[in-house]
């Protein structure tokens, strides 16, 4: 699958592309000028080399939105910051470090490239222990899953970790391993009540907009998963809790 970007959509690879690495700057379109609706980056996720230009999503796009979607959730918030693309690409190269004979070149093709006047090196776990300075984060717990990141956080799409290299990382198989404990699956079920709870209480005054009443209609059909009422007892968990009041 491929698309996670958008969390909405999935593109099927056909099956002849997908043991090959799928070259981005094939599927790049000229550069469209004064088109502010095309300049705005709404997903914090988006791969570099679309935001340089390139239209296909790939696994390669879809291991570097890994790799954002994990950095926003050690930093509560997105790793790359800007809503239009030049200044995300900026962002984007002070921390993976500026297209170079060693890091990507074939960057500088991409219509929507624009040279930084500084020569920035690679640096996401420099970036990443720099952002949460000053919080009450305790970045040592991180610090496997940030070397995991790095990996998945290349400038160029075909140095970065596949997925099924990233699953052996001991980052992963230490989760796998802590997801197999009593205490894990304990945490998990409360962690994820409180929040149930928390999502169900929320925006219960009138009805402002389209969004909001799409929004309470996900929450009435969570409602009703977790009524109990069916023979769904998918988001049951009431043994876990029973046991881990015992």
């Amino acid at each position: 699958m491929a698309k996670l970007v958008g969390f909405s959509k999935a593109e099927v690879l056909h099956p002849d592309e997908r043991g090959t690495f799928i070259d981005p700057l094939h599927s790049v379109r000229s550069k469209k000028r004064n088109n502010l609706e095309e300049d705005k980056i709404d997903s914090p996720y988006t791969a570099i080399e679309n935001l340089l230009g390139a239209t296909r999503e790939t696994k390669e796009t879809d291991v570097f939105s890994l790799g954002c979607l994990m950095a926003q959730l050690i930093l509560n918030k997105p790793l790359f910051s800007g809503s239009r693309r030049r200044s995300r690409i900026s962002a984007a190269f002070k921390i993976l470090g500026v297209p170079s004979p060693t890091n990507y070149e074939a960057a500088k093709k991409y219509p929507h490239y624009e040279e930084l006047q500084k020569p920035y090196k690679k640096g996401v776990e420099k970036a990443i222990r720099f952002m949460v300075k000053g919080s009450d984060l305790k970045i040592s717990d991180y610090a496997s899953v940030i070397t995991l990141i790095e990996e998945l956080l290349d400038l160029d799409p075909q140095k970065r970790m596949a997925a099924p290299e990233a699953l052996k990382h001991d980052c992963m198989r230490n989760f796998v391993k802590d997801t197999k404990s009593e205490c894990f699956r304990r945490r998990f079920v409360q962690e994820w009540t409180a929040l149930r709870d928390c999502v169900l209480s929320e925006g219960d005054v009138g009805e402002k907009s389209h969004k909001e009443s799409k929004e309470k209609k996900r929450k009435a059909l969570l409602m009703e998963a977790t009524a109990g009422d069916n023979d769904d007892d998918l988001y049951n968990m009431d043994d876990v809790l029973a046991s881990s009041s015992d």
